[in-house]
């Protein structure tokens, strides 16, 4: 009995702990998407799924970016501090007198800038991700009201956090790359460095600009920083089973070969 409940327990460890391997270390939405594609580029999934038609990566990307504009308006909406990405920004866009989605494509395109200085050249959904991004979020404000209580405010910072995790676990699945940062992450590491210091320096150091330029930071930023990589890691593990059993269940509708009926025939 003793040893049946020990067994359980050292399997239950072991799944946690694997579990926790697998979850990308992040805490902002573009080095969460960044540390999930560089991990799935190395699986045969992400090889399969690189080869689908022209269109469908484009119309994952599309709705990636939908849930991600509307999580990151819930978020500004809340007024509970935003992402640590988007603290960056507010800020940007509070200084320079533009929209929170502007403000996006202005940092997207520095980024994308630094990138192609140091030899990497962007694709064209890689443009896509940062035009589509500032679209949705700008979209999306004049739709969304701000909550007047606390609790609500509170379950917008919770249902903002599940629609960005659902749009970066959608562009992953389509085979999308993860932006501009993600370029610029890879473009540094080809110089030798690893590739998760790089991208864990850059996101401090994108989180103290938003902090020095004023951005809109409080609680609802350390509660996206601690929770988006676990949640991206529940939501993509979901629609990886969904996505399994579909396939499944499309080989068991695909007709046999002539050849195996006469097989079956005999």
């Amino acid at each position: 009995m003793l040893n049946s409940t020990r067994s359980r327990l050292v399997r239950r460890a072991c799944a946690v702990g694997d579990w926790m391997r697998r979850t990308p270390v992040a805490f902002s939405r573009q080095g969460a998407i960044q540390a999930t594609v560089s991990a799935a580029r190395t699986t045969a999934a992400s090889a399969a799924r690189t080869t689908a038609a022209p269109a469908q990566p484009f119309l994952w990307l599309f709705a990636g970016t939908f849930f991600i504009g509307v999580g990151v308006t819930l978020y500004l909406r809340a007024d509970l501090g935003a992402p640590p990405y988007d603290v960056l920004l507010s800020g940007v866009a509070a200084r320079v007198g533009i929209s929170h989605g502007q403000g996006g494509w202005l940092v997207g395109s520095v980024f994308l800038a630094l990138a192609f200085g140091l030899g990497r050249r962007p694709r064209v959904n890689t443009l896509f991700f940062i035009l589509l991004n500032g679209l949705f979020i700008d979209a999306a404000r004049p739709l969304i009201a701000q909550p007047e209580t606390l609790v609500g405010r509170g379950f917008f910072v919770a249902l903002g956090t599940l629609s960005i995790a659902t749009g970066l676990s959608l562009i992953i699945h389509g085979g999308g790359t993860g932006g501009p940062f993600d370029m610029t992450v890879r473009a540094i590491a080809d110089r030798g460095l690893p590739p998760r210091a790089v991208r864990t320096s850059i996101e401090f150091s994108v989180l103290a600009l938003g902090v020095l330029l004023e951005g809109s930071i409080g609680p609802g930023t350390f509660v996206f920083a601690l929770l988006i990589a676990p949640t991206l890691r529940v939501v993509e593990q979901n629609l990886s089973d969904l996505r399994a059993g579909r396939d499944l269940r499309t080989s068991q509708r695909a007709p046999s070969s002539p050849r195996q009926k006469r097989t079956v025939r005999t």
